[in-house]
């Protein structure tokens, strides 16, 4: 019975012999120790995860994996029980996975529906070659060669998914028992990485020297939990600057399922903040130079060179260069995402106005696919520095002259978030923003000007009060609202009662004012 292999597997671990220095070897830092390992207890692993030479393959239309909206549910109930779970609601659906010998002929089945992989040569039961690998990861470690390259065979071809996904997780933790320290603290710390020369998953044995081709391989599985482990195992992995690393990443930020794409990004934040003395100190210069008079984008550019120069370069340059380089892909939807990608981590990361970036969101701005230029300006208004002129001029030209609605509302909504208070020029391209066709264009410019518009600015005040006669009602709500915000307290404001109900009783106003806070006249934000 499987549960019983499964116990025998445990038990195997628990007396088998933990990897062990021979006595009288020495190694220089970074080197391999020269170890004892229990062979026995892994040959009988090994011999439990064998799989066959021969392939079959997945036909991967027929695979039912389903997202979990509340997350990897493996995390909290293992990952056997989660895939035992999985099986019984395909079963139950009918919706068990097809395999063939060889790729069907016809119009039907074409190439790229299929992936190969290969039957387990011994053990039949998924659970119970998963349990073989929880065990190896306990009498092992990531010195062993023969482990590593039997584990990245694993995560390519076993046909359970469970178990490519526990192959990656044993990997995973090599790759944290390698790096010594964890996640944050070994990012700006070059003491603590591997030189190139003595790095043993890249340099010391043919064996290993495929590790990035196979998690490349296993970051596009059809299984999403083994796409998630595939990036977290990546991260652990890369030393810093890492471009191939963050290529892998990038790549599964656009992923189809929500827990991948949000790891992905989640990664990808972290990898950017760093260890936040270089962000913090960034940000920190950005306002000391713009208090100072300096414009916003030539701020942000001394603020990279002198952060640089007093704290630690933590923040790596390669995870943004690695998104950067996907808004050029040939593929419209995934230029979109990566502009989507690109203004969420960076955001999540707290770095504005990074130069690079931010020219990629402009030049994205003039893509020939409406749905990428609308990414950018979203992105944009995520990462930019407030009041950055390069980027507002872009925004007013959008406003006045794109064809497409939809993007002039984004444009105008864009540069509400990232103009100063006060700023004329952009004030006037949101009054001419209050002329458009649509109405949901005239409603973002009318409370746009909300928060634009300095207090008691009479020209916001007047085109305002002109939008209180507008023809669609949610426009004429809108100019209530920011009405009441633009008039000066005193009798002016007061006065809004009049112009909104056509009433000239002031008391009543003072009776009634929180009749427009009320949500008829609150903004749809």
């Amino acid at each position: 019975k499987p549960h019983n292999r499964i116990s025998l597997a445990n038990a195997i671990h628990s007396i088998g012999e933990k990897p062990r220095v021979i006595s009288g070897t020495e190694t220089f830092d970074g080197e391999k120790e020269i170890k004892i390992y229990d062979m026995k207890s892994l040959a009988c692993y090994m011999h439990t995860i064998r799989l066959k030479t021969a392939p079959v393959f997945l036909d991967t239309r027929s695979f039912w994996n389903p997202d979990f909206p509340s997350g990897d549910p493996s995390e909290g109930t293992g990952l056997i029980r989660a895939f035992m779970e999985w099986r019984t609601k395909s079963k139950e659906k009918q919706r068990t996975p097809d395999y063939y010998d060889q790729i069907p002929t016809g119009a039907r089945f074409k190439k790229e529906y299929f992936m190969p992989f290969k039957w387990p040569k011994h053990e039949e039961s998924d659970a119970v070659r998963v349990a073989a690998l929880q065990g190896i990861g306990l009498i092992t470690d990531y010195q062993n060669e023969g482990v590593m390259k039997m584990l990245l065979h694993t995560a390519v071809h076993d046909p359970g998914f469970v178990v490519r996904a526990e192959a990656l997780d044993q990997i995973k933790e090599m790759a944290r028992e390698i790096r010594k320290e964890g996640f944050f603290k070994r990012l700006g710390d070059p003491d603590r990485w591997y030189e190139e020369k003595q790095e043993p998953w890249r340099s010391k044995a043919e064996s290993t020297s495929n590790f990035w081709k196979v998690m490349a391989h296993c970051s596009a599985d059809p299984a999403w939990q083994v796409r998630r482990r595939a990036i977290q195992t990546v991260s652990e992995a890369a030393s810093f600057g890492s471009v191939i690393a963050y290529r892998i990443i990038a790549d599964r930020a656009q992923d189809a399922i929500e827990i991948v794409r949000r790891t992905a990004i989640r990664i990808l934040q972290n990898t950017v903040f760093g260890r936040g003395a270089y962000v913090t100190e960034r940000a920190h210069l950005i306002n000391v130079y713009k208090a100072d008079g300096i414009p916003a984008h030539e701020a942000s550019v001394l603020a990279d060179q002198e952060a640089a120069k007093t704290k630690t370069l933590d923040m790596d340059r390669a995870a943004a260069d690695a998104m950067i380089e996907k808004t050029k892909d040939l593929n419209y939807m995934s230029r979109r995402a990566a502009y989507q990608a690109l203004g969420e981590v960076l955001n999540g990361a707290r770095v504005r106005g990074d130069r690079l970036s931010v020219e990629a969101m402009l030049t994205g701005m003039y893509d020939e696919v409406e749905l990428v230029q609308h990414a950018a300006i979203d992105a944009l208004w995520k990462s930019s520095v407030p009041g950055d002129a390069t980027v507002t001029k872009a925004l007013m030209e959008t406003i006045e002259h794109h064809t497409n609605w939809q993007v002039r509302k984004a444009a105008v909504e864009a540069v509400e978030r990232i103009a100063v208070n006060g700023d004329q020029e952009v004030v006037e391209a949101l009054i001419a923003g209050m002329q458009d066709k649509e109405h949901a264009v005239r409603e973002a410019a009318v409370k746009a000007l909300e928060i634009v518009a300095a207090e008691g600015f009479e020209t916001a005040i007047e085109a305002v009060e002109g939008k209180l006669h507008d023809e669609a009602w949610n426009v004429r709500r809108a100019a209530a609202r920011t009405l009441t915000m633009l008039e000066p307290e005193g009798e002016r404001q007061e006065a809004v009662t009049g112009k909104v109900f056509g009433l000239d009783d002031k008391n009543w106003y003072h009776n009634v004012q929180g009749y427009l806070m009320k949500p008829l006249f609150m903004p749809l934000r």
